[in-house]
């Protein structure tokens, strides 16, 4: 049974982040809050913690995972490249809740890409997020806390339910506002390409694709 860490994410206890970074360095999994859905965490490099979250889920292994970082130096040690168009977002978009997807580094684990060599990155705006990424000083998987092909939620009561037997730890923000995942855009091609709308709108994302 997981245990249960409530925490202010705009205010965490410095002991609150220390403990979920030991779950996330020790290879644990981990459901915590972001600043657009709960997520399923754990280290996006250790390919074990990658698989289970993958289990966690019950996702489909050819369905990449996004992940989280807290720096655009973090981002660029993840990927092989990053084109003048990704440049733009990145300068006027980030942090915020835009997810890109690059051409992944062939470092990372293949489990994490889904075998597709690309991987979805998001520098995320919210306190708690921030400084564990910086305390683990890695990427977090950052997928939604639903099982697949099931709706999100934004309550924890909800999403604790669905996984108390099969993680380590629930991180306990309270109840989101909503449950709207972040606007992901593709920028390996030779022009910026959304394949998911999201939490930031068309209006605010329009004049950095052309």
């Amino acid at each position: 049974m997981a245990g249960i860490l409530r925490i202010d994410p705009l205010n965490p206890d410095f002991d609150a982040v220390c403990t979920v970074a030991h779950e996330i360095i020790h290879g644990r999994v981990i459901i915590y809050p972001t600043d657009t859905i709960y997520g399923i965490g754990a280290d996006a490099c250790n390919p074990d913690a990658v698989e289970r979250v993958f289990r966690t889920k019950k996702r489909d292994v050819g369905k990449p995972i996004l992940v989280l970082v807290n720096s655009v130096q973090m981002a660029l040690r993840l990927v092989e490249d990053v084109p003048d168009t990704a440049k733009v977002l990145i300068d006027k978009l980030w942090p915020g809740p835009l997810t890109l997807v690059f051409r992944a580094s062939p470092s990372l684990p293949q489990k994490l890409t889904g075998t597709t060599g690309t991987i979805g990155i998001r520098f995320p705006q919210h306190p708690f997020c921030l400084q564990v990424l910086k305390m683990c000083n890695r990427p977090i998987t950052s997928t939604s806390a639903n099982i697949s092909a099931e709706d999100q939620s934004a309550s924890i009561k909800t999403i604790a339910e669905t996984f108390e037997s099969v993680v380590d730890l629930i991180v306990d923000a309270g109840d989101l506002q909503s449950a709207v995942p972040s606007t992901i855009v593709d920028v390996t091609g030779p022009r910026p390409k959304i394949i998911r709308a999201g939490a930031l709108s068309q209006a605010k994302l329009q004049p950095y694709l052309s």
